[in-house]
């Protein structure tokens, strides 16, 4: 005998947004072609990626638990969004880059499932989100999301083989097909990157959230003027750290050192805009070179171990460097003074 499987409800509560009811939904047999269905908030999405250009790949953490329900079975996975397709489109089918999801401790349907064996999504929220941090408890119009009384939102999966996790209320994912136990989402959070050279650059907001003040060989570009980054960064030892100050200023008052004690790790501060500054205010302590490109600047109130080679403009504000400043730019000292181990070039 086969299940009949209502149809989702959806309603427009308002313009241009669509409210998924999930009260009528039923687990049932599932039309292999229909492999995700994605119904969300058209007018809340759009604002939310706001950061989708440097950010075109974004894995986030999943978590389900049903210690709040009265089980303890547990979930947890992986998804990862092209947010470039999110910026394009409300329909974000095609942006789930992949997924994997675990569940252990229930009392049946435990086991792992894939994006391979997905067969719907439902999302939306009631308010834009902050997709450079945890998504669950942002307040929203309709509440926090997350909260499962359906105000704030919806997240579910629904997957095609019979024992698999199954949305049976917004923002809870049941084992075993709907049948097993309850699982309520408690986090849906991005994944911390180093920066390196899996994308073009990563934004300087983000340090913190999604970004580990790890340089790994990638670019950190500035995205707001006159911001100030307290964070403690490492250098690994590739050739290309780089600062883009992309026209803007700000401010690094943390600990900049080697990623590895004995491996000297070099920076470079350029610039893809016109004007701005980086300003390094904190006692610095990586070994390598800090090159200075054409066009850029680097505003010293605190100091660098090794050398400087500047292209662009050195400015010493009170700050210290303890190598070599090889100058073909423009090097210039404030009332507030400043040193250097040596100094060569000529500019």
């Amino acid at each position: 005998m086969k299940i009949k499987k209502d149809k989702p409800h959806v309603s427009q509560a308002k313009e241009n947004s669509f409210y998924i009811k999930t009260s009528n939904i039923h687990r049932a047999s599932r039309a292999p072609s229909l492999r995700v269905a994605l119904l969300c908030s058209v007018a809340s999405l759009l604002p939310t990626y706001r950061d989708a250009r440097a950010d075109v790949y974004r894995t986030y953490d999943l978590a389900w638990s049903g210690a709040t329900l009265g089980n303890d079975a547990s979930a947890t996975g992986t998804i990862t969004l092209d947010l470039t397709s999110f910026d394009q489109s409300p329909d974000i089918t095609s942006s789930i880059q992949s997924l994997d999801v675990t569940v252990t401790g229930a009392s049946s349907g435990n086991g792992t499932w894939t994006l391979a064996d997905l067969q719907m999504v439902y999302w939306w929220t009631a308010s834009p989100l902050d997709l450079s941090t945890e998504l669950v408890g942002q307040l929203t119009s309709g509440g926090a999301w997350g909260t499962p009384s359906g105000s704030s939102g919806d997240f579910n999966l629904f997957f095609s083989t019979p024992s698999s996790p199954w949305g049976t209320s917004p923002f809870i994912l049941s084992t075993n097909g709907g049948a097993g136990n309850p699982l309520l989402l408690t986090e849906f959070a991005p994944q911390m990157s180093s920066i390196d050279t899996a994308q073009a650059s990563y934004l300087a907001s983000t340090v913190g959230s999604s970004v580990r003040p790890a340089f790994q060989g990638g670019t950190l570009t500035l995205d707001q003027a006159n911001a100030g980054y307290s964070q403690n960064f490492t250098l690994d030892n590739s050739a290309t750290n780089t600062i883009d100050q992309a026209g803007l200023s700000s401010t690094f008052s943390g600990v900049i050192s080697d990623a590895t004690p004995g491996v000297a790790g070099s920076l470079t501060i350029a610039n893809s805009g016109t004007g701005g500054s980086v300003i390094f205010s904190g006692a610095n302590s990586y070994t390598g070179v800090t090159t200075i490109n054409v066009g850029a600047g680097l505003n010293l109130s605190g100091s660098v171990a090794g050398a400087v080679a500047d292209a662009g403009t050195l400015t010493l504000d009170g700050g210290a460097v303890g190598g070599t400043v090889t100058d073909s730019g423009a090097l210039s000292v404030t009332a507030n003074g400043g040193s250097a181990g040596s100094l060569a070039g000529n500019g």
